[in-house]
């Protein structure tokens, strides 16, 4: 199996390595450090034949992503996941022109996810996304000040021009229906996840149980847990408490409660199978969804029902 884990992780070894003034030291993380370009990325792929020619003295930013695609899985199928088929994508231009001819390149980030950026028209720059949050997203970038630099940009920077997305295995990763249920694998990871939160971009979290089942068991207990987003980004650890899960399909929430301004979990007081009279609150103390009282009575400890 590919997953964007594998190429992620090579990317963050590299973090610090320095160009060479010249065709010496190329291994070495730090040593003859310059800026004429030279770097083991070139050297590798063109004894590897990635190229329509040797890349080494050039621009490096696309050849050290070509690079980490390559030492996860080889030069024929690292270019089959990068939508590349022809022998130009030493270029960010042409890169992204592989993606966008196959359909896989916007405005969406994914951990995985072939970055590239922009001054004016034209695109100038790339690296790969290692992590994304609602607000930013975090790069391995090669060439940047000379270096593998790791990089932090708002989602909304004009210097962004679109992302590409490779051909992971777990790239159809996601919801998944089974047994009369749902799961979730990570697309970061290509795992089916357990015991975790999973919060969509529409504002909605679902927490899938130690059975790896979606829960929609209406009032549920959750223990203390990771969570995620759809894309696999690391949420934080979510508190414990009593929350409240969508049991049936209605509009096709099931399993969800609410965030923000979704009106999933009513933040009034709604009849609750097997509990009487519950209200909850959109956000209370990190609790998103969580039950604050019940049949009128505050609840003082918001990790216990009261009797």
């Amino acid at each position: 199996m590919t997953s964007a884990k594998q190429v992620v992780d090579i990317a963050l070894t590299e973090v610090g390595y320095r160009e060479k003034a010249s065709n010496s030291n190329l291994d070495s993380k730090t040593g003859n450090s310059g800026s004429a370009n030279w770097t083991k990325y070139a050297r590798d792929l063109a004894s590897a034949g990635y190229y329509n020619g040797n890349k080494n003295g050039f621009e490096w930013c696309d050849v050290f992503v070509d690079w980490c695609f390559f030492k996860a899985f080889g030069k024929t199928e690292g270019q089959r996941i990068q939508c590349q088929t022809g022998e130009l994508g030493a270029a960010c231009p042409y890169s992204a022109g592989y993606y966008k001819v196959q359909g896989r390149y916007d405005k969406n980030p994914k951990v995985g996810d072939q970055i590239f950026f922009q001054q004016g028209n034209s695109l100038v720059h790339t690296g790969i996304v290692v992590d994304v949050t609602d607000s930013e997203v975090t790069t391995v970038e090669g060439n940047s000040g000379n270096q593998v630099k790791k990089n932090v940009y708002s989602r909304r920077s004009a210097y962004i021009a679109g992302y590409g997305h490779p051909w992971y295995d777990s790239a159809s990763g996601g919801w998944l229906h089974e047994n009369g249920g749902w799961k979730f694998r990570n697309p970061a990871t290509g795992e089916l996840v357990a015991d975790m939160w999973v919060g969509t971009n529409k504002g909605l979290w679902y927490y899938i149980g130690e059975d790896g089942m979606l829960c929609h068991g209406g009032l549920t207990f959750v223990h203390e847990c990771k969570g995620i987003n759809e894309s696999g980004a690391d949420q934080g650890v979510f508190p414990a408490g009593w929350f409240y899960f969508q049991p049936d399909n209605e509009n096709g929430t099931i399993g969800a409660m609410k965030t923000g301004e979704q009106v999933v979990v009513k933040s009034t007081t709604e009849k609750v199978a097997g509990a009487n009279v519950a209200v909850f609150s959109e956000r209370h103390d990190g609790h998103f969804g969580a039950c604050v009282s019940m049949n009128g009575k505050a609840m003082k400890n918001y990790t216990d029902l009261p009797a």
